[in-house]
């Protein structure tokens, strides 16, 4: 895998903020794997094929190491942006909990372990009011050891569905990345796109995104 489209922008713009402030953590999430690994042959819809469970994993642990090499320590992953939203225009991937679960425990843990790197993963990483999702995972012992806590968007739901998760399990984090101004247990994430009166910055279905 290859990380030079991101090293236009991308990089030099984190290698930037990150001197500015030490204590900022880099979290990565993908929106779809490659087309090849995936049973709709396609970045848009499909599941997770189960030969690609060992080569996705490898693939996390390569980006990891690149992002490294290039001045960018990731802190923090989670296996899939939005696992129970399924675009149909845009890149996306269907992940029930039980595949997180199972490629958490059986293959991304393991090839970071193997790769002797410390990243945290977070979970889920969707909306409040899809609770059942994270609940499955962290209620399983030997998936919860492996990961620090659940990664939520405030598209859907109630926020004190973050204090419900909190209260069944306390030893866990919470984070709300990639929606306006998320607020977690630990950590606030952000995200924006550049504005324009074209709405070229929108991405598929999501016309009515804007920037913060």
């Amino acid at each position: 895998m290859s990380v030079d489209r991101d090293r236009a922008y991308i990089i030099p713009m984190l290698r930037e903020i990150l001197p500015v402030n030490p204590e900022i953590k880099v979290l990565a999430s993908p929106w779809s794997p490659p087309a090849w690994m995936k049973t709709s042959d396609s970045m848009i819809g499909g599941t997770l094929l189960p030969s690609s469970y060992a080569p996705r994993a490898a693939y996390f642990v390569q980006f990891v190491k690149l992002y490294e090499a290039a001045g960018v320590p990731n802190f923090t992953v989670t296996p899939q942006n939005e696992p129970l939203n399924i675009p149909g225009d845009y890149p996306g991937m269907d992940m029930k909990a039980e595949e997180q679960e199972l490629f958490v425990c059986e293959n991304l843990r393991p090839a970071f372990r193997a790769a002797k790197r410390k990243t945290k993963i977070l979970i889920f990483d969707h909306n409040w009011d899809l609770i059942a999702f994270p609940d499955t995972v962290l209620k399983d012992s030997h998936a919860a050891q492996f990961v620090v806590g659940t990664a939520r968007h405030c598209y859907g739901g109630d926020p004190a569905a973050q204090t419900e998760l909190h209260d069944r399990f306390p030893d866990k984090e919470f984070g709300s990345p990639n929606v306006p101004a998320g607020i977690g247990k630990k950590a606030i994430f952000s995200w924006s796109k550049p504005i324009s009166s074209s709405k070229r910055h929108a991405i598929g279905g999501k016309a009515s995104c804007s920037g913060i």
